[in-house]
């Protein structure tokens, strides 16, 4: 009788560590099979992201030849932002499937508010598609679900202590790249600064073939025949990564009223592909914090204004520290004595 018993016992023994084994197998498939489906193991190879979220937000980062991203088909993309985001896809791990008593809730949280991440690499359908959800609470993971699975699971990059949905922002203008120029001196045919208050400050810079260059004067429009091709070519080099500072989240009253005050300066950049991009500024009105304001406050912004690119219905800041190298004046450039042509003349 006690013999039987022992065998029960050691039979019983064996056949939960047989179910534990077998368990532990089948959760280790399970993972692995996910890693793989998660993983993108060459980055390079990724041509296009499209992300979308349910309150729709949507942005496609697409990569150029020369390496760098675009936005939206429009716009560069951040740069920072875009390798962050790969570096994630290519990193990122499971960290365990979902268990049964929080299935439910996931499930239902990422049906609600999940991002969708679609990735190209070169075809026209996507290779990957996945669902990025919330952090657990514990903050040290995030929920993620392929297209088509029935399991969500639990995502991370090893060593890394935090949740990754933040990396997956949807917003376009939070992808956008803030460079307004970044022409190297070889790639400008031409610049033109308009002051509007003083016109007679005005000059457009057009570059030709051989090295030669011309300055006009705006106000009146003639050619400027004396002048310092050394504080040019300086000036011109001033093109190389310029960037504003945000895209103010204004609504359409508010743009048309600004759009709709007098242009301080208005700096046209054309490329030698025939490119010209159009920055026009405007002042922005000083805001002071109720009973900090200071001794003598100045009506405007002292270091920032408002600015539009190329017409489009949008307001973006800029900053004086920025522009002011570009903001030079015609007489910068000029040498003594000053002659000037026609500009009818300017081959003669």
């Amino acid at each position: 009788m006690k013999r039987n018993l022992i065998l029960a016992i050691l039979a019983a023994i064996l056949a939960i560590g047989a179910y534990v084994l077998y368990s532990a197998n089948q959760s280790s498939g399970t993972i692995g099979e996910a890693a793989k489906a998660f993983a993108i193991e060459d980055t390079a190879q990724v041509s296009k992201i499209f992300l979308a979220d349910k309150y729709g937000n949507q942005s496609t980062l697409e990569r150029k030849d020369d390496g760098t991203w675009t936005l939206n088909g429009r716009y560069p993309a951040r740069q920072d932002a875009v390798l962050t985001l790969l570096s994630t896809m290519k990193n990122m791990a499971v960290q365990s499937p979902v268990g049964k008593n929080a299935h439910k809730t996931v499930m239902k949280d990422m049906a609600s508010r999940a991002t969708k991440v679609e990735i190209y690499t070169g075809d026209s359908k996507p290779s990957k598609v996945y669902y990025v959800g919330g952090a657990t609470q514990n903050n040290q993971g995030t929920y993620m679900k392929m297209e088509g699975a029935e399991e969500p699971f639990v995502m991370e990059i090893p060593g890394f202590v935090g949740y990754l949905s933040t990396r997956y922002f949807t917003e376009s203008h939070k992808w956008r790249g803030t460079i307004l120029f970044n022409e190297p001196i070889e790639n400008i045919k031409t610049v033109r600064v308009e002051y509007s208050a003083h016109p007679t400050k005005s000059f457009e810079i057009e570059l030709f073939e051989g090295n030669e260059v011309t300055l006009k004067s705006l106000q009146p429009e003639t050619y400027i025949e004396n002048f310092d091709t050394a504080a040019i070519a300086q000036y011109l080099f001033g093109f190389k990564k310029i960037n504003y500072e945000a895209v103010e989240n204004f609504d359409a009253l508010k743009v048309d009223s600004i759009l709709n005050t007098p242009v301080v300066f208005t700096i046209s950049l054309t490329d030698k592909n025939g490119k010209t991009t159009t920055v026009k500024s405007y002042r922005k009105k000083s805001r002071y914090v109720k009973g900090h304001e200071p001794e003598n406050p100045s009506e405007y912004d002292v270091d920032r204004m408002y600015a539009n690119v190329n017409d489009e219905k949008e307001i973006i800041l800029i900053q004086y520290f920025v522009f002011n190298k570009l903001l030079q004046e015609i007489d910068h450039f000029e040498t003594d004595p000053v002659s000037t042509k026609e500009v009818g003349d300017k081959n003669s």
